[in-house]
């Protein structure tokens, strides 16, 4: 999402919901705690910084982690922010994961866990 000066990223967030995920109303709908970009602005630099939101209510964030295909083809992405801790365990977990998906099983990483 290209940066703007004084941008408000709370708006920039539920614009995104409105247009990109077709969420009407999402001000009414979704509430965000915190937003704002991450890193200091690098002027000259084409590359946007990421966003980082919190949301008030669990069901907004677990929208957007869910319907990621809204943003198919948008140049833009979404993924939940961890912990270290978290990282690591994922970290470990991923070569398991690859296995259970060459058996031809469906399998996903939780928070610290792996599910068949």
């Amino acid at each position: 999402m290209p940066e703007n000066k004084d941008e408000n990223m709370t708006d920039v967030i539920l614009s995104l919901l409105e247009s990109k995920f077709g969420m009407k109303e999402a001000k009414s709908k979704v509430k965000v705690d915190r937003s704002h970009r991450l890193g200091r602005n690098r002027e000259g630099n084409s590359k946007p910084r990421p966003i980082v939101a919190k949301f008030n209510f669990h069901q907004g964030k677990e929208f957007i982690i869910r319907n990621p295909r809204c943003l198919k083809d948008t140049g833009f992405s979404v993924s939940e922010q961890f912990s270290q801790e978290i990282i690591e365990k994922r970290k470990l977990l991923y070569p398991e994961l690859k296995k259970a998906k060459k058996r031809g099983g469906e399998s996903k990483v939780g928070e610290g866990q792996t599910y068949y």
